[in-house]
């Protein structure tokens, strides 16, 4: 019996370990910042090879792609531009999909009560679930924690 339990949750592991999802980082071209000044970035994700995942513009009652910031946030998203997507057939249906490499770009605002020549943490949320392209077939829903430490500027 224990060989048996022990050979189910390595095969659960394995299936866990070999579930696709998308991978994602957000990078900004300068790392150092001044107080008020607001920032550009962007959100780079990978849907895997066979999958998509629904754009914000999709007109389904889908889940779509969301990008915010973290729950009590300091720095005020301004704008996130996502791209449109592309139009796929999905068991007859019409939607907007992502698949491949995707670049959302966004802009932040450093508060400005920021306290010079110290670290400052923003931290954005990337929301999506992705979907087989054969069977449509979607997995959960997961959310990302994208980090970057900007320097703030004296002046």
């Amino acid at each position: 019996m224990k060989i048996l339990i022990a050979a189910v949750a390595a095969a659960f592991s394995i299936a866990v370990a070999q579930t696709p999802g998308v991978t994602s980082k957000l990078t900004f071209a300068n790392h150092a910042a001044k107080r008020g000044q607001v920032v550009s970035g962007s959100v780079v994700m990978t849907v895997p090879a066979g999958y998509h995942a629904y754009a914000p513009s999709d007109k389904g009652d889908t889940f779509k792609v969301e990008i915010s910031p973290v729950e009590k946030a300091t720095f005020k998203v301004v704008e996130v531009k996502y791209p449109a997507g592309t139009m796929a057939d999905l068991q007859g249906e019409q939607h907007s999909v992502y698949r491949g490499v995707v670049t959302i770009p966004v802009k932040i605002k450093i508060p400005a009560n920021a306290k010079p020549k110290s670290k400052y943490t923003v931290k954005l949320e990337l929301q999506s679930q992705i979907c087989a392209d054969e069977s449509g077939m979607c997995l959960r829903p997961t959310t990302d924690t994208l980090t970057q430490i900007f320097t703030i500027k004296a002046k």
